[in-house]
């Protein structure tokens, strides 16, 4: 799928990479990017935060912005993280298989899910799990295999109020070649309506919660037989009554709320009914108010895309009909456009019968993957020759993977193999899309032990005025998302 910049010149890359884009609650889903702090350009929307210091390891990519809507859920409930590789298409793969790594779900209590900026104390963490030895997979290849969903139990213990919530995949198959840890990072905001009054006995910054000394930010995934491998910042939190999140009542939800009058939404943009009319003044006066609707809807079309501004046009589209043939109005007046909500299926959370304790436990036992502490449990030689991420899985140059070759692989849930972006570093697009020439830029690295050149490959190619990134040269769609070919044609006419 291409995703562009909403400029004249319209930038498109395509990546193996992924993006945290809807939240389900108890299987309901909110829509695509609803109360999801989620990058604003497509282009790079899907790219790892590979900078431990950034600010981006809050929340991700423009992540310290909150958006307009907060998602209401009741202690007890089950939230369901989708990550996908193209933000606007969930049909395709979550995330290419050779991402092999941990996951966790963190939270953060907040006064206000739609301004707090993420970054700073305050957070704890949930929920973890690493490498699995009984199944010889990594969590984040469990989480392919679960159409790119990770599910878990907010406690109804918890003291209500607004958190933003944060799950994170720490993909690890770059630390052999360039020394760099991925991080998958997301951020929903939601009220939580509970009676509760507990919260974590300690909690940490981000960023600071990690830095590059850490054990599972130089771990090598391909090392045969694997070493025991710990998570990455702190354990699983165990529950307090005696700190800053305490709290006996549970304040009602009054910000980022759905409005009433709100007949349609894309991500969190909300549009109203237009006003009445009787005579061809007032219908144009309508119609104007519509297509300014619109062009708000396209312009705050976040990476998950302009879906339902599609339905919002077709409104425009229809009034604008009934103002030439002299009717009254508005068109669908009063009706809803919502489209029905997606529901899943959700297996059970991944953190269901934790026992979070209290501050003077010594384990948070019944976790996937904590006991008395962090760790994972150590992969034996035996389990990690039958791992799926085993480096014989991989193109290999010298001792060190190069690019993986999706095309191979059971897991994918279509043929269409999905290019790896370059980093932002890497990225230099042509200055006229509509004159560049296809050119080639290749970087050669050593692993960590120095063992060999890996060389990577990344084509610049302009098609159609759109100028693609490709690191392995995977030819997709030409054609740029519609709510930015509807930004093109309407600054080409004025």
């Amino acid at each position: 799928m291409k995703y562009t910049a909403a400029t004249l010149a319209l930038v498109a890359g395509a990546t193996a990479h992924t993006v945290m884009s809807e939240i389900y609650i108890d299987g309901k889903g909110q829509g695509s990017g609803t109360c999801v702090r989620e990058p604003i350009n497509p282009v790079g929307a899907v790219d790892p935060v590979i900078d431990l210091g950034s600010s981006d390891m809050a929340c991700g990519k423009d992540g310290t912005k909150g958006v307009a809507r907060t998602c209401g859920m009741n202690g007890g409930q089950e939230i369901t993280f989708e990550y996908r590789q193209w933000p606007d298409d969930p049909s395709k793969q979550s995330l290419a298989w050779g991402h092999m790594g941990p996951c966790a779900v963190y939270l953060k209590k907040v006064g206000d899910a739609t301004t707090d900026e993420a970054t700073g104390d305050g957070w704890f963490k949930l929920w973890d799990e690493g490498y699995d030895e009984s199944s010889g997979k990594w969590c984040t290849q469990k989480m392919i295999e679960n159409n790119g969903r990770l599910s878990v139990t907010i406690p109804d213990s918890l003291a209500g109020g607004d958190y933003l919530v944060r799950p994170e995949l720490l993909a690890l198959h770059n630390i052999a070649v360039k020394n760099q840890p991925e991080y998958y990072i997301g951020c929903a905001q939601v009220h939580l309506d509970s009676s509760g009054s507990s919260g974590p006995d300690s909690t940490v910054s981000i960023p600071g919660y990690t830095s590059m000394s850490d054990s599972a930010n130089q771990y090598n995934a391909f090392d045969k037989p694997l070493k025991p491998f710990t998570n990455v910042g702190p354990d699983v939190y165990k529950s307090t009554s005696n700190n800053q999140y305490f709290s006996k009542t549970s304040a009602k939800q009054s910000t980022g709320l759905k409005p009433d009058d709100c007949i349609l939404t894309n991500a969190n943009w909300c549009g109203k009914e237009i006003p009445d009319y009787s005579d061809e003044e007032g219908c144009w006066k309508a119609d104007k108010d519509c297509w300014a609707q619109l062009d708000e809807c396209y312009d705050s079309a976040p990476s998950t895309g302009s879906k339902n501004c599609k339905i919002w046009e077709q409104k425009c589209k229809d009034n604008q009909g009934m103002c030439k043939s002299g009717g009254s109005g508005p068109a669908n007046k009063g009706q809803s456009l919502e489209p029905e909500a997606d529901s899943i299926s959700t297996p059970a959370a991944l953190n269901g019968g934790m026992d979070y304790g209290s501050s003077g436990s010594s384990s948070n036992s019944g976790s996937d993957s904590n006991s008395d502490s962090k760790s994972s449990a150590a992969p034996s030689s035996t389990a990690a020759s039958k791992a799926s991420s085993s480096p014989d899985s991989y193109k290999q140059k010298g001792k060190a993977p190069a690019s993986y070759d999706q095309s191979s692989n059971e897991q994918s849930n279509d043929n269409e193999a999905a290019p790896q972006q370059t980093s932002a570093a890497e990225y230099k697009p042509a200055r006229s899309s509509a004159k560049a020439q296809a050119t080639t830029m290749v970087t050669k690295a050593k692993d960590n032990q120095g063992n060999g050149d890996v060389v990577y490959e990344t084509v610049y190619q302009t098609v159609n005025a759109y100028t693609t990134v490709y690191d392995n040269a995977v030819v997709t769609e030409t054609a740029a998302p519609a709510h930015y070919r509807r930004h093109l044609a309407r600054h080409l006419h004025n």
